[in-house]
């Protein structure tokens, strides 16, 4: 340790001298830098075997080697709550019933004191359709950083979700004026929420543009009421008859 401090100060004063430093001086230099930040990981990793630890299992020896660490254990102590940070947005809570009822007539009333609602979802509201989300417990990164497999899922059996077609229904007695989307899986528009009522800001993977910038949908037809209409048949009765975009266009047929 002595000795890459020394060779560090004699390069850096012979640097700040204005003086090269031979080729053999570099590769001290080198060599001193390698074992210095080698050093430092070694130390890190003691500090962090110590951190798990109790505080009341701890030798004096290493209650010395974190108090003379200080910068380390609050690197270290930030990771973990960083860790402990997502770990928690990984857990789905299930709230009381009537804690739930409690939030449910919150957003009830703001929802009908809105004077111009638009509703922003993503991924989160078509895992219920067997689509995959990105970061929840069985998400693609999620299991990405597991090592694990994804598995294939066909979206074009997927069918809207009970929220889905809630927001039909919300859009239909004017509660939701416009919604804005991050899912390609066209699940809006196959719950009968209409076209000019939806944006969609990674697109529609059904919806071909024509060079003449014609939209053409090509999802399988039969799709687009009947499942809903025997999973939700009270919502699929009140929700506004499903508008698909048809193919006009020459140049898509």
């Amino acid at each position: 340790s002595k000795w890459v401090e020394g060779a560090a100060g004699w390069a850096a004063a012979a640097m700040a001298a204005g003086r090269s430093l031979s080729r053999a001086e570099r590769k001290a230099a080198a060599r001193a830098e390698f074992l210095r930040q080698e050093e430092q990981r070694e130390r890190r990793r003691q500090v962090a075997r110590i951190l798990c630890k109790a505080a009341a299992e701890r030798s004096p020896d290493e209650a010395s080697l974190l108090a003379g660490s200080p910068e380390i254990v609050r690197d270290l102590e930030r990771l973990r709550k960083k860790r402990e940070g997502l770990r928690r947005r990984l857990e789905e809570v299930c709230d009381e019933p009537e804690e739930l009822k409690k939030k449910v007539s919150k957003l009830s009333l703001a929802v009908r004191s809105a004077k111009h609602l638009i509703i922003y979802t993503g991924a989160g509201i078509s895992t219920a359709a067997s689509i995959p989300d990105y970061r929840g417990p069985n998400g693609v990164w999620t299991m990405l950083q597991k090592g694990r497999s994804i598995r294939a899922t066909d979206l074009s059996e997927a069918e809207p979700t009970l929220t889905h077609m809630s927001i039909a229904c919300l859009h239909k007695h004017g509660l939701v004026h416009h919604v804005v989307s991050q899912n390609c899986d066209g699940l809006h528009l196959r719950s009968g929420l209409p076209r000019e009522a939806l944006s969609e800001l990674h697109g529609n993977m059904y919806i071909e543009v024509s060079p003449c910038r014609e939209q053409a949908l090509n999802a399988p037809q039969h799709l687009w009421r009947a499942n809903q209409e025997s999973a939700f048949p009270s919502i699929a009765r009140s929700a506004p008859p499903a508008a698909p975009i048809v193919n006009t266009c020459e140049c898509l047929m």
